[in-house]
């Protein structure tokens, strides 16, 4: 029932929204049913803040003409939602966040399948960012894109390039560890690793794979404790040849509070601004 209240809400949002909006803020969203409620469930923080401030009034009086009544957006995707669903109530509150369980933490949050290099729209302000991105996907983990730096403001296109770049090296080697993630999912697992004393599963589990999208690095710098962490895992996995991609809304010298040494390891390989159309 959700997803055919959801498809007549996206249409509806469609016809609304320009093509850039829709693409990047709406089409990203997964829904599931949760207690009779619409779940709507946004790949990361940014979209869900944007959603939240932007659109969601709009997305609830949509689906409240349908006939929905109560509307739940937050951070996730169907798998995960279903996994949690399967966990009976008793067990929810442990096995959710249990690292033990998600080596199977793997992957934390799925890529989005319609983000590709021929769903990207290209243009003079972005061509040299795709170029880069497609190169990646060319030479896995060779040093002149790596790491490759995607950065410039809300809305351009990070996102979707980054994804670009998991969904085709997924695609054309499916043998290695693809993992997408943003910077405020790894700093809240790190607090609940060393709340359950599981620090060694959680840099295991970093370290361990072949290539990590990192979304929004520019959060790192509100902790000293993640900052260290992400330091030891970007040294580990540049070591052993390993691809690392990361978006950020700035520059990384411009970042307040960023540790000098993680601000010159983000800049190594390539960096390519995307910037607003001319």
């Amino acid at each position: 029932v959700a997803s055919k209240v959801w498809q007549k809400c996206l249409n509806a949002l469609q016809k609304e929204l320009s093509s850039q909006q829709f693409n990047t803020w709406i089409k990203p969203l997964q829904v599931s049913d949760e207690d009779g409620q619409v779940l709507l469930l946004a790949p990361n923080k940014y979209i869900l803040d944007t959603l939240t401030n932007q659109y969601l009034t709009r997305i609830k009086e949509l689906l409240q003409e349908s006939g929905t009544i109560s509307v739940e957006l937050r951070i996730g995707s169907q798998r995960i939602q279903q996994e949690i669903n399967r966990v009976p109530v008793s067990h929810k509150k442990i096995s959710a966040n249990s690292f033990v369980k998600r080596e199977n933490f793997y992957p934390l949050l799925e890529l989005n399948k319609s983000f590709t290099f021929d769903s990207f729209v290209e243009g003079r302000s972005n061509e040299m960012a795709r170029a880069a991105a497609v190169q990646v996907t060319q030479n896995i983990g060779g040093s002149s894109y790596n790491p490759l730096l995607l950065y410039g403001g809300v809305g351009l296109g990070k996102t979707h390039l980054m994804h670009a770049v998991g969904n085709s090296i997924a695609d054309s080697h499916p043998e290695l560890k693809v993992s997408y993630m943003y910077s405020q999912r790894f700093m809240e697992d790190m607090v609940r690793a060393i709340e359950r004393g599981a620090m060694s599963d959680f840099t295991q589990y970093y370290r361990s794979v072949d290539v990590l999208l990192m979304d929004d690095i520019q959060f790192l710098a509100k902790g000293s404790k993640s900052q260290e962490e992400f330091f030891h895992v970007f040294n580990r996995l540049q070591e052993e040849g390993r691809q690392i991609v990361l978006t950020c809304d700035r520059y990384p010298k411009e970042i307040v509070g960023l540790e000098e040494r993680l601000e010159s390891r983000f800049v190594w390989g390539m960096s390519a601004a995307v910037e607003p159309p001319e």
